[in-house]
Order: structure tokens, then C-alpha cells, then sequence
């Protein structure tokens, strides 16, 4: 347990290198907004200079932006790493954004802020109220802008305000609507289509908005035109820049989770070829997490791609694992000390297999977690019948950790409901009461008291795998007795 004088240190070095962060941040971030003003360096040393006060204040509104999107960002228990990465995404998106925004205001006879691409970014790399939070930021950052451009005399006469005005506008539909339409998106074609669907759905509000302003009919439908051009080059080059994005920030992306459950993969074709009793097992587990998953609001394209390579340090030892024997049991050779450990070590084979193909951290943990600190009970109910003395039960257990996430939960309680429903006929006969017990003793063991699963979310995870398990185990017709 943490004593007081530890928790005050970790706060206090936390809350330093937090601070530290921000500041940074803020003052690259105010620069940027700065050089935003004319894209002209000299001009925003110029104004840096002689409106020194007016800059400070700048810097001050930031940095209450950036804190405020820091408290959005940590409102759970959230590891710092995770934390400080979700900072960096919205921060490297954010100036981003602005250093678009310099060719097309200057070189691109566009009208559309590229808040779609901004949009895009956060939504597929972190969620829609992320996207939302940060569409928000980046609106106040430009009405920022706006604003000093004003007081500074940029624009000559009302048209350009209102042109500018007319950009942003345009720019928070097309990220409101991507948000809107981006539910159930799971592969890169089908989120192209979408976007430029939202491209073409910005076009008539685009027209309209730039007859608003008094601009001629002719001239709007240009615009307008270039409006919609603007948002799909917006999607071409938020495909372009995606894959920067998940090897650089380690994401897993809806997108490039179904990469990883493509059974053409390397280490997914390796399982199949090796221990193919595993692959089948796995295939299962995948959908009742899956299942689980949307049950309970979690991501089911993460669940099925984790239980997918939940397993897979079983590679280095297939014949071991009752699912890839037929017949000789290797384990009748070995004390139950050794059987133990040639069993439990494929968590941590696993994890490392997954860390050496670089696969995300997400479903690495998730390998290395799925069996907790739980006792391999057939081992160790062995050992005692070979043993007079007393055993200590943690020789025969897992090395952990437990699971941390709900999914990781969820994979947990689907593996051993898979495995141990192979021993029933029929989902009828048995299959609620077991998955029941099999929760239980996870809660009784301690398993889940380091994830953050409530109570109710379990028993929605036991009625939907015993749902699962009443399609695969169904009572079938007897064709022998039928004859008679």
C-alpha cells in the first residue's frame, strides 16, 4: 500500500512534469498562433514587440485551454503515459491544423478551415467526444486569430471578415457532420465514402452561407465547389497521414485492428499452421468477447483482435495445451512443478512474441493479463495427492498481472467459458450455471479487483455469452431416433 509521503511525492512529480508539459506546449502553440496572423515571421515578431502585454494575455488564454483540455482528458484512473499521449495526439493534431491552414488560405482558392482532417484524426485515434472537444479548441483558437486580426488591421475592408467568419463555420459542420456519420465505421473505404459524403452535404450549406454574406450567386457556387473540394482533399490526406499517426502514437485504430484480425497475418497463420487446436480456441473466445464487448459499450473491434492473440504464446509450446493434443498427453511424463510452468509461462512468451512484432501495447497487456494470478487447479490438485506436506498454491498459479481493463476482463471470463464449455452437450444443460461459476470464482480469487468492471456489466457478460453459446450448443434433432 502507498504510504502518505510516497503519494505526495508521486502527486508532486506528476503535477511538475505536467506543468512542465503545458507551459511547453503553450508557448510553442502561442507561437504558432502568432505566425498565424500573416504566416510572416517578421510579422509576428513585430507584433510580439510592440504589443508585448496583448501576447502574455495570449499565452495566458492558451494555457487555460490547454489545461482545461487536460482535465478532460484525466478524469479516471488513467495510467500517465496514456494520459500524456492523448495530450501529445490532440497537441501535434492542433498544430497540424494551423500549419494547414497557411497553403490553404495563401496558395488553394479554398474557404474550408481543414477542421474536417483535424476531426477525422481525433475521432478515429481516440473517440467522438475527444473529436468534439478538440473541433472546440481549434474554433476558439481561430476566433482567436480572428480577433487579433482584427485589432491589428489585417483585413481592409468587412468582406474579408465575413470570408473568414464563413471558413470557420464551414470548417465546424464538416467536423460535426464526420462525427455524426463516422458510428460503425470499421474499414478505410467505407470512412473515404463517408467523407466524402460529408463533402458533398457541405456544398449546399456552403452556397448558401456565401450568398448570406452578399457574395454573388455565380461566385458562391465557386466557392461553394471549392468548398466541398477542399473537404475531400482534407479526407485524401487524412489517409495519408493516418499511418504516421498509429506507428508513431502505437494507436490501436478501428482500422488497424481489423488489419490484425486478417487471418493472412503472419502470427495468426503461424498459430493456425502450429497449434491449430489454439487458433480454433481463440476464434471462439473472439466472438464471445466481441459479443461482450458491444454488450457493455467497450470496443468490440479491440476485444476480438486481443482474443484473437490472447493465446499466442502457446507457439512455443503447442503440444502442451489439451486443445492441440490427440491422444498422448505429454504432461503423464512430468511432475506437476514442471507441467505448471511449461502451462503458465505462455502469458509472458505471449506478451514478448507480441512487444518483438510490434504489435500494440493494448493487446500485448491483454495477452500477458487474460489469466491473472489464477491457479492452475488440475496441477495443483495433482501435486497434492503426490504430497504429504503443504503446497503453497502460488507455485501453481499464474505469474499476473491481473486484468486492468474491462476487455481484458471480458477475455479472461470468455476464455475459461469456452474452454470449460467444450464439456457440455447442449447450452441448456449446464451452460448459464457454468459461466455463473466460473464469474464467481474469478470475483472469489480476486481476478477483477484491479479492473474497473462493475457488478452489472458481469451479469450482462454472463447472459450474453450464455445468449452466445445457445446458437453454438443448440439441441440438435436426432436423426437415429426419428428413424425408428
Amino acid at each position: 500500500m502507498e504510504h502518505k509521503g510516497e503519494k505526495f511525492k508521486r502527486i508532486f512529480t506528476d503535477s511538475f512534469i505536467y506543468a512542465g508539459i503545458l507551459i511547453l506546449m503553450t508557448v510553442v502553440l502561442t507561437a504558432f498562433v502568432l505566425f498565424s496572423i500573416d504566416y510572416n515571421i517578421e510579422t509576428a515578431w513585430n507584433f510580439l514587440s510592440n504589443n508585448f502585454i496583448y501576447a502574455v494575455g495570449l499565452w495566458f488564454i492558451l494555457l487555460f485551454i490547454m489545461i482545461a483540455l487536460l482535465f478532460y482528458l484525466y478524469p479516471t484512473k488513467r495510467s500517465k503515459n496514456k494520459v500524456i499521449r492523448k495530450l501529445g495526439i490532440t497537441f501535434v493534431t492542433i498544430i497540424l491544423t494551423l500549419l494547414l491552414e497557411w497553403p490553404f488560405e495563401l496558395f488553394v482558392p479554398v474557404y474550408v478551415i481543414p477542421l474536417l482532417l483535424t476531426t477525422a484524426i481525433i475521432l478515429v485515434l481516440l473517440s467522438s467526444r475527444e473529436a468534439f472537444i478538440v473541433d472546440a479548441v481549434l474554433m476558439l483558437v481561430f476566433i482567436v486569430i480572428l480577433i487579433i486580426r482584427i485589432t491589428s488591421g489585417m483585413f481592409s475592408d468587412t468582406e474579408q471578415i465575413a470570408l473568414y467568419c464563413v471558413r470557420i463555420i464551414l470548417g465546424m459542420f464538416s467536423g460535426m457532420f464526420i462525427i455524426l456519420v463516422f458510428k460503425n465505421v470499421v474499414s478505410r473505404i467505407k470512412f473515404i465514402l463517408y467523407g466524402l459524403t460529408v463533402s458533398v452535404i457541405i456544398l449546399p450549406i456552403a452556397f448558401v452561407a456565401f450568398l448570406f454574406i452578399g457574395t454573388e450567386a455565380s461566385q458562391s457556387v465557386i466557392n461553394a465547389l471549392s468548398a466541398m473540394l477542399g473537404n475531400i482533399f482534407c479526407i485524401v490526406l487524412f489517409m495519408s497521414i493516418l499511418p504516421v499517426y498509429e506507428n508513431l502514437f502505437r494507436i490501436c485504430t478501428t482500422f488497424k485492428l481489423n488489419e490484425y484480425c486478417n487471418f493472412n497475418n503472419a502470427l495468426l497463420k503461424r498459430l493456425s499452421e502450429t497449434a491449430p487446436g489454439t487458433f480454433n480456441h481463440s476464434l471462439m473466445v473472439g466472438n464471445l468477447a466481441e459479443s461482450c464487448a458491444i454488450a457493455i459499450g467497450e470496443n468490440p473491434q479491440l476485444a476480438r483482435a486481443a482474443a484473437y492473440y490472447h493465446d499466442v504464446g502457446k507457439l512455443i509450446d503447442p503440444k502442451y495445451f489439451s486443445e492441440n493434443q490427440s491422444g498422448y498427453n505429454p504432461h503423464d511424463d512430468l511432475i506437476p512443478e514442471v507441467s505448471v510452468k511449461k502451462i503458465t509461462k505462455h502469458t509472458e512468451y505471449g506478451y514478448a512474441l507480441l512487444k518483438k512484432y510490434k504489435y500494440p501495447e493494448e493487446i500485448a497487456e491483454i495477452a500477458l493479463q487474460h489469466h491473472g494470478t489464477s491457479p492452475v487447479g488440475y496441477f495443483y490438485q495433482r501435486a497434492l495427492s503426490l504430497t504429504e506436506g503443504k503446497i503453497d498454491i502460488e507455485n501453481y498459479s499464474y505469474s499476473g498481472p491481473k486484468p486492468r481493463t474491462k476487455i481484458a476482463a471480458i477475455i479472461m471470463i470468455c476464455d475459461a467459458a469456452e474452454a470449460a464449455s467444450r464439456s457440455i452437450r447442449t447450452a441448456e444443460n449446464g451452460a448459464e450455471e457454468l459461466v455463473g461459476k466460473l464469474i464467481n470464482e474469478k470475483i472469489d480469487y480476486g481476478q477483477l479487483d484491479e479492473c474497473p468492471i462493475t457488478m452489472r456489466e458481469l451479469e450482462t457478460v454472463k447472459s450474453t455469452i450464455f445468449s452466445v453459446l445457445s446458437g453454438i450448443y443448440h439441441t440438435r434433432i436426432n436423426y437415429d431416433e426419428k428413424k425408428k
